[in-house]
């Protein structure tokens, strides 16, 4: 297979089949050590996964795997409108630049460095630590407009990052919005209101084949008519019986087929209302109910169907990095007083209210509630607190009370790479004429050395317990 190249803001990707390398300077790096970089290793469902990272004359080679069928997106001005749209959809419903790990400090969203399987898979190749080559020139939101607004128009990305505006040369109304957002929360609305609309108007382009289907279906059922009519007057009770389970079986789908489109397409329109009133129609369970308001992203619907699923929903919005949603979630008249208190403490978490988390720590016998509590104080550096709701977290569950105080040591650890960077650079700046240089940095380098496999030490053991935890 011939080789494809991409330019890329630090490098050139190489593409060979299934293959990816990008080749960075050696000088655009701040390691000590190539091992340094292993960060970048760690699996994760938005990355390509890396094979291999190598340093040879003067340059570091990063080597990816690129899943079967996926594509660069740099073509994806090829594919039809609902494709393009779908795809910046799912980018910035990803939101990848906010759900970085701990570890990862930036994420190209250069065309280049995105690799797409429509019509809802999205991968990147290229993230870095603090010691690989970064950009932050650009705020998030400028760089996801930029990346949409190529996906649909296909102008150059890195124009586009500056002067959003050379998309839209034939002032398009639905472009305008993009371009005039004002957090990537409108964005995203914004998004999925025009996938919503290039969605259904390729669906009226489509719509003759559909109507061929249509006909041939009910010449199925009109031939079930005929075999009717021809069987009147027979007297074999096992072909008028065959029959009419036939005929029957062609009527209940038909009706099936009919609901299940007045119910996505209430759905889809944000009707729930009606949706609701035709899920009690179809005699769906509330289990059912709340399945199918889930699957279409209503979840204060499902709560008011169901209000014992709080944790439930909640649980599901933390593992799609979507638990700001929370924080818009009411209970019906119908929850429960403990089922008020939960909600109330899940959204002080998120809120970081203090005051409530203190109030109700020893109160709360949740333990992934505790969890979080305890890691909200550990995102907020108030580790004090922090190992204040390990104390508590421990009576309810010791397995998650061991993997939040191991998040402690490790808050811990970082800063303590943190400070040993910082001495390290201070003793360097130090005059060559310093008698004192040399031994300071020597001292510098070894407490660096020392921080950094404390940190090794306690990320392996929160990886451990992340796993233990998650069993």
């Amino acid at each position: 297979m011939k080789m494809k190249l991409y330019n890329f803001e630090y490098g050139t990707f190489q593409q060979k089949d299934r293959q990816l390398e990008l080749k960075i300077d050696r000088n655009q790096f701040n390691y000590d050590e190539l091992r340094e970089l292993n960060d970048i290793k760690k699996s994760n469902p938005f990355f390509l996964g890396v094979r291999k990272i190598s340093e040879k004359d003067g340059q570091v080679t990063i080597q990816y795997t690129i899943p079967n069928e996926y594509q660069n997106l740099t073509q994806i001005k090829k594919e039809p409108k609902a494709i393009r749209t779908a795809i910046a959809k799912q980018i910035i419903q990803d939101n990848v630049l906010n759900n970085l790990t701990q570890d990862i400090e930036y994420v190209s969203l250069n065309p280049t460095n995105i690799w797409y399987f429509p019509m809802k898979n999205v991968k990147y190749a290229y993230r870095a630590n603090s010691l690989m080559p970064l950009d932050h020139k650009h705020t998030h939101l400028e760089k996801y407009k930029a990346v949409i607004l190529f996906c649909l128009t296909g102008a150059p990305y890195e124009k586009l990052l500056d002067e959003p505006k050379i998309a839209n040369q034939k002032n398009d109304e639905l472009l305008n919005q993009i371009i005039s957002a004002k957090s990537i929360e409108q964005l995203s609305d914004m998004m999925k209101q025009i996938d919503n609309y290039v969605e259904y108007s390729e669906w009226k382009d489509i719509k003759k084949q559909q109507a061929k289907v249509k006909q041939r279906m009910w010449l199925s059922i009109g031939a079930v008519a005929l075999i009717g009519i021809i069987l009147i007057g027979l007297e074999n009770k096992s072909w008028k019986n065959k029959y009419q389970a036939l005929q029957a079986e062609n009527v209940k789908a038909v009706r099936e087929a009919k609901e299940s489109t007045y119910l996505d397409s209430a759905m889809k329109d944000e009707k729930y209302h009606k949706a609701k009133a035709y899920m009690d129609q179809m005699g769906y369970s509330k289990a059912k109910q709340v399945q199918t308001f889930e699957k279409y992203g209503a979840y204060q619907q499902a709560l008011n169907v169901e209000p014992g699923q709080l944790d439930t929903i909640v649980n599901r919005l933390y593992q799609k990095s979507e638990e700001k949603k929370v924080l818009n979630l009411s209970l019906p008249s119908s929850a429960s007083s403990n089922e008020n208190e939960t909600l109330k403490l899940d959204q002080a978490i998120l809120n970081y209210d203090t005051t409530t988390l203190q109030n109700e720590l020893s109160f709360c016998e949740n333990g992934i509630i505790l969890l979080r509590m305890g890691e909200a104080y550990i995102e907020h550096n108030d580790l004090q607190d922090a190992q204040s709701t390990v104390e508590k977290l421990e009576e309810v569950s010791v397995t998650k009370g061991k993997y939040l105080n191991a998040q402690i040591n490790l808050a811990q650890a970082n800063q303590s790479v943190a400070n040993a960077k910082q001495d390290l650079v201070n003793a360097n700046k130090l005059a060559d004429n310093d008698n004192t240089k040399k031994g300071k940095v020597e001292s510098a380098k070894s407490e660096l050395a020392t921080a950094r496999n404390k940190q090794r030490t306690y990320q392996k053991e929160v990886k451990k317990l992340k796993r233990e935890v998650n069993e």
